[in-house]
């Protein structure tokens, strides 16, 4: 199969070797890849950019949604050590 396919190659393109042909086709996908690249190389990091605007503009949507509640440092915090249940006390009725 490989030498007929070879063989087409030959024959329609007026080629003695088609692995020329395939090479300047190699070159021709390498510069289509190139100028690909070329044409979006900003991409990612626009795309890096909108996530972290996108981030901080949930961020403000948090912090509006907390405007008005008092600081972490105003709520006051229970530090007194956890009770213990006393053996001598009477059972509940």
């Amino acid at each position: 199969m490989a030498d007929s396919v070879g063989g087409w190659f030959k024959d329609t393109l007026g080629i003695n070797s088609p692995s020329r042909v395939f090479t300047a086709f190699g070159g021709y996908t390498v510069d289509g890849l190139n100028q690909g690249l070329d044409a979006q190389r900003d991409e990612p990091a626009k795309r890096v950019h909108d996530i972290a605007r996108r981030v901080a503009q949930a961020g403000a949507g948090i912090a509006i949604g907390t405007a008005g509640m008092p600081a972490m440092a105003d709520i006051p915090i229970d530090r007194r050590p956890a009770m213990s249940a006393s053996t001598s006390a009477a059972p509940a009725a």
